[in-house]
């Protein structure tokens, strides 16, 4: 207002501007593409042509426009603007004007904005979907991940799409944001998963170099995209390239593996390995073999050949002992593996072990020729005092029989034996010479014994020991490591007696603690006799350690059926029993359990679960558990408790009197559950994400399962790795539901149970069929207060209740409720009605506040005008200062969308301030209302003054507001202002005016007021009498002051003037008086004469005169040049010649004169003579020579 106020004060003191500069704008229009969602800004120059100082103000016609600063008073102006396209909709287009109201005028400026949809550029160009993503993702994988990352890409590919940005908030939770990219295009269809190929899985090599080799594995994908495979091994004698193969490393779609095998690290023979090649859903195993032959070779497969001869000679010894081959086969066994080493460097042993088979298959003429051999060696052997010294002694000691030898033999290989030599062959020579082993078996026992745990695992020995224990099982009383042994050994040659079995099994009984060897021989024991009590045994062993894995099962099924009393038996089969096998529970195993129901939870599930599934075949049995059934049924559902078994039982004996209020408030805990199961080794456990909530769940898999509550449709089920990263729809898996919950649901929300996955459940079907009857309504209000409840639902649901109450005409409810609304969470059209609902309902404050942030375009005007109706009344209380504005914009927008009335009215008279043209239309149907409006007056003529705005008739403002307005500066700067430009610019003005003037000059002097009044009077057809006195009197007041300007003559025809004024010719020209005005004349009849310069003297406010004397026939030439700081130009150029024309009737002197050499020149001797007289006369008269009568 302080720029009306100087304007207003400027014009009431008579100062003007001689000529407005013209405004200029850098732009005439302004164009904006406007991505939907994002904010927008420029700005524009505002100068003039002078280019001096410019003063204004911008208004913006639509809200969606908003200036930093919205004044401006400097000689440049740069107006910056937004626009917020928040609230925008893609194909929306709108016309926006911006008014501009300076010093220099009044303009508008037009915006066009097109609301485009959400777009990234890139070097492919503008991307604004999915698809395009795609293609940009396969042509430039790194640049598609950083755009994945950005806050553009929600912005851009995930507007208003719930469902997808749910899926990318989620995977965006991996650690790998490249598989998280991965699955995001899998899961929104824009690309399918990576499948591998290799093209090799099982290599085989022949190697009899040390030296290493490279060989390769090709890896081929079938599709573009992110793919990370783990590369291992399960040997030390394979070398990777990589560990991770990712897609850099692949050229095209395939990738050499190169792998490299080191013959260090091979074992002479076959040596086997593998190489693992795995995926997020692929496992390929390459099985690599290795032939390896050593430098070493030759002497080491004669030492492996020896061992393995002796390996089968002890073997072929055993089977011809334990009677499972005759002597002859014996003989024709032991022939051909001696044979084999015939030719081994180590003759004697060879020459030994054929003795030996010559002596007990009684060839003795063959085994003394070699013991003949052997002789020659005697004396060697004695001084080694080793194994082929005692070897030698129990040959000879054999072959020959005679007991001196036998017991020189014996006294010197036991003195061997004892004194540092307990090799276990020496031990066995003695335990066939030494007679004392055959008379004490318990020490024959103990030595044996002593070999063994002392490292020697001998089969002679175990047989030995084995021949001992079977004629004497008593002699086995314990189960160590030695028995072990012998008893392995015994099951392997199948030669364990019966007494011993029992012996091993009654020992077995007695252990504390179970022993996997035990219950391994004693299943090789009842497979051989089926002795109850060796199943007694097994049973009892397992019972003891806890073995309840379903391959036990057998074991206590033929436990139960054998009908052992063992405790626990029963239980131990209930624990082991595979629960998928479709085995039939026994009647033993149903009855026992009647009375004795010590089983865990989870097998009582399951037996009554099979009770359930088999009633109609057992209908006596399924009464008799019936009780118990139902109280297990109640407390597992107060444990929240299900599984596949429970659910059976729930569905059975759950009836709908059995459903109290806390069953109803347990349910909801069991009835959603699902079963999900992932075979997938890299995958650690399952996110559940529900689109109704902001919240997920995690739950870990346990051997490959998980439970998880789903109770909406399009429940997604991320799949998370050991990684961290998340899978959604390349993962293999299969989900069961547990319980059909359809049953319960009602039946709970009966109870008012407020459990929120029962609450969202009944939410998705009510809204689905659309049910508004009272549950529905409730269901809704319980949905609204989750506190988890994502936005776009709370929308949903709230939206429904506000239009069901708003329809129902509770008020009430709107009023108390739409308090409590997240107003952001609405678009602007939905937005809008609730604030039209809220209006209805009373709330008018809140919903100022609401349009203060967001705007009011999309409200009804209808309702507008309610709501500015109730806030005119307290505009000066409740309106706080700072909105004071904003609310005139609402009332404005009402009354120019032309719903108004008197209230509205008065409210825009008194403060609203905009265009001129705005607030004209206003002043307009304010009068036909008969309304007082003297306040827009004020500021609407104020702001024409300041402007320039000549809209309307100006003059018919100024008369309503000149009989009740009190701003005399404003009076007289409007009268002074359009008294100027009258006279100066000789602009039409309405007679009215002159009146008013008049008055105005009557209470105070203005010259340029009564300067116009006088000049229109002098063109005026016909003055009154009271007009010629006043304009004689101030004419003659001005010439007086010595003023005069050249309209003053026009006033000769109504009183005399002076003939100093009435007998000259003026030249008036008009311009800004800030330039300096010379006319150049010459006044001749000879065009050749030299112009002279002379200043125009300006004589009031740019009016500049130059007073000349013409004489008949003289011709006054003269043009007028202006200077000012940018240089001097010519203006004007005319020629004055005084003819024929003169007025006769005109007696000033130089008329007179004029006419008479004009007489002269045409010869009118009698005219000319007249014209003499009356000239002297004249100046005798003015002279005092002659008095008028």
């Amino acid at each position: 207002m302080n720029r009306l106020r100087d304007t207003i004060e400027q014009l009431s003191r008579c100062k003007f501007d001689y000529e407005t500069p013209e405004i200029i704008l850098s732009v005439d229009h302004i164009e904006i593409n406007l991505e939907e969602g994002k904010e927008s800004s420029g700005s524009f120059i505002i100068t003039n042509s002078n280019h001096s100082a410019i003063k204004g103000i911008v208004y913006s016609s639509k809200k969606i426009i908003t200036f930093t600063d919205n004044q401006f008073s400097d000689v440049e102006n740069e107006i910056q603007f937004k626009i917020d396209g928040q609230e925008l909709v893609s194909g929306e287009s709108y016309h926006v004007e911006i008014s501009i109201i300076s010093n220099c005028k009044e303009v508008v400026l037009p915006v066009s904005i097109q609301v485009i949809a959400p777009f990234y550029v890139t070097s492919f160009g503008k991307m604004k979907d999915l698809f395009q993503f795609a293609d940009l993702a396969k042509e430039n994988w790194t640049g598609a991940l950083e755009l994945f990352r950005s806050t553009e890409f929600e912005r851009v590919f995930l507007h208003n799409d719930h469902k997808n940005k749910m899926i990318y908030d989620n995977l965006m939770k991996s650690t790998n944001l490249n598989t998280a990219l991965e699955e995001f295009l899998i899961a929104v269809h824009k690309k399918i998963p990576i499948n591998l190929q290799i093209d090799k899985q099982n290599l085989e090599y022949k190697i009899d170099s040390v030296e290493s080799f490279m060989d390769r594995i090709t890896l081929t994908k079938d599709q573009w995209g992110y793919l990370e495979v783990d590369i291992s091994t399960d040997t030390s004698f394979i070398s990777l390239e990589h560990t991770t193969v990712r897609p850099e490393n692949f050229i095209g779609n395939s990738y050499g593996l190169e792998f490299i095998i080191n013959p260090s690290y091979l074992r002479d023979g076959r040596n086997f390995g593998r190489i693992f090649i795995t995926t997020y859903n692929q496992v390929f195993v390459v099985n690599i073999i290795c032939h390896y032959i050593k430098e070493t070779r030759i002497r080491e497969e004669h030492n492996r050949l020896n061992k393995r001869c002796q390996l089968e000679l002890t073997k072929s010894y055993l089977k011809f002992r334990l009677g499972t081959i005759k002597l002859n086969e014996y003989i024709q066994e032991a022939e051909g593996i001696l044979h084999k080493i015939s030719g081994s460097p180590n003759q004697i042993l060879y020459t030994m072990l054929t003795a030996h088979l010559y002596i007990i298959t009684e060839q003795e003429e063959k085994a003394g020729q070699l013991l003949d051999t052997l002789n020659d060696y005697e004396n060697e052997f004695k001084q080694s005092a080793g194994l082929k010294y005692c070897a030698y002694l129990y040959l000879k000691a054999l072959y020959h029989k005679e007991q001196n030898i036998i017991d020189h033999a014996v006294r010197e290989i036991r003195y061997i034996y004892e004194n540092g030599h307990k090799d276990h062959r020496i031990l066995w020579f003695l335990l066939y010479l030494d007679k004392n082993y055959e008379e004490n078996i318990m020490y024959k026992l103990a030595q044996i014994k002593e070999q063994v745990l002392s490292g020697t695992h001998s089969p002679i020995l175990y047989f030995e020991a084995l021949n001992i224990l079977n004629k004497e099982p008593s002699l086995l009383h314990e189960i160590g490591i030695f028995e072990f042994h012998i008893i392995n050994f015994g099951i392997k040659y199948e030669a364990i007696g019966k007494d011993m079995a029992a012996q091993f099994t009654y020992l077995a009984g007695r252990e504390k603690t179970y022993r996997y060897n035990i219950f391994k021989n004693l299943v090789i024991l009842y497979d051989k006799y089926y002795s109850e009590e060796i199943l007694t045994g097994i049973c009892s062993l397992l019972i003891k350690g806890q073995k309840t894995d379903k391959k036990y099962f057998q074991w206590y099924r033929l436990g139960v059926e054998a009908q052992l009393k063992i405790t626990g038996l029963h239980e131990s089969y209930m624990y082991s029993i595979d629960e998928e096998s479709n085995i039939i529970l026994s009647s033993p195993i149903l009855l026992y359990f009647i009375y004795n129901s010590n089983l865990s939870d989870n097998k009582k599930a399951y037996l009554y679960a099979y009770i359930i599934r088999n009633k109609a075949q057992n209908a006596s049995i399924y009464r008799t558990y019936l009780k118990q059934m139902e109280n297990f049924c109640m407390k597992q559902i107060g444990s929240h408790n299900i599984n596949r078994n429970l659910s059976i039982i729930y569905e059975d004996l759950l009836t709908k009197d059995m459903i109290t209020e806390s069953v109803a408030y347990d349910l909801p805990y069991i009835m959603f559950r699902h079963v999900i199961k992932c075979d997938n080794h890299k995958i650690k456990g399952v996110v559940v994400v529900h689109k109704e909530l902001k919240t997920e769940s995690y739950v870990p898999l346990v051997e490959g399962e998980a439970q998880i509550n789903i109770f909406t449709e399009n429940a997604e089920v991320f799949f998370v790795d050991h990684n961290e990263n998340r899978h959604l729809s390349a993962i293999d898996y299969k989900i069961t539901k547990l319980m059909n919950s359809d049953r319960f649901i009602d039946i709970c929300y009966n109870y008012q149970i407020d459990n929120y996955m029962l609450l969202l459940s009944l939410a998705e079907k009510i809204n689905k069929y659309q049910k508004f009857d009272d549950n529905a309504v409730l269901v809704r209000e319980k949905v609204i207060h989750l506190s988890d409840l994502r936005e776009e639902y709370f929308k949903m649901y709230f939206w429904d209740l506000i239009q069901y109450h708003h329809d129902s005409l509770d008020g009430n409810y709107l009023f108390n409720h739409l308090l409590h609304l997240n107003i952001k969470c609405l678009n602007k059209f939905e937005r809008a009605q609730v604030l039209e609902y809220a209006i209805v309902a009373g709330m008018y404050m809140e919903v100022f506040s609401f349009i203060i942030e967001y705007g009011f375009e999309q409200i009804s005007v209808k309702r507008l005008l309610k709501l500015c109706r109730e806030l005119i009344a307290r505009y000066d209380k409740e309106v706080n200062e700072e909105f004071k504005e904003e609310f005139i914009t609402i009332c404005f927008y009402v009354f120019h969308s032309g719903k108004y009335d008197d209230t509205i009215l008065q409210f825009l008279v008194k403060y609203y301030n905009g265009t001129t043209k705005d607030m004209y239309e206003l002043w307009k149907i304010s009068k036909e209302f008969n309304l007082t409006t003297t306040e827009l007056e004020e500021r609407l003529l104020g702001q024409m003054l300041f402007a320039k705005s000549y809209v309307g008739n100006p003059l018919e403002i100024f008369a309503s507001y000149y009989g009740l307005g009190h701003n005399s500066k404003l009076i007289k700067g409007f009268l002074s202002f359009y008294a100027y430009r009258y006279l100066v610019h000789d602009r039409v003005v309405d007679e009215e005016l002159f009146s008013i003037i008049q008055k105005e000059l009557v209470i105070a002097e203005n010259d340029v007021c009564m300067l116009a009044v006088l000049k229109y009077f002098s063109i005026k057809n016909e003055l009154s009498e009271e007009e010629i006195k006043f304009a004689k009197f101030h004419v003659f007041e001005y010439i007086k002051k010595g003023f005069s300007l050249p309209f003053f003559q026009k006033f000769q025809k109504s009183f005399q003037l002076p003939s100093y004024i009435s007998d000259k010719y003026y030249v008036e020209y008009i311009t800004d008086p800030k330039k300096k005005v010379v006319i150049h004349y010459r006044i001749n009849k000879d065009s050749n004469e030299e112009f002279i310069s002379q200043t125009m003297n300006n004589v009031y406010l740019g009016i500049h005169v130059k007073e000349f004397i013409i004489f008949y026939d003289e011709e006054l030439q003269y043009y007028i040049t202006e200077k000012d700081e940018n240089g001097e130009s010519i203006t004007e150029s005319i020629s004055v010649k005084i003819d024929k024309t003169m007025d006769e009737e005109d007696n000033s002197k130089y008329n007179l004169i004029n006419l008479m050499l004009m007489a002269k020149e045409l010869k009118d001797d009698k005219t000319l003579v007249q014209l003499m007289e009356n000239y002297m006369r004249s100046e005798f008269i003015k002279n005092g020579l002659i008095k008028m009568k």
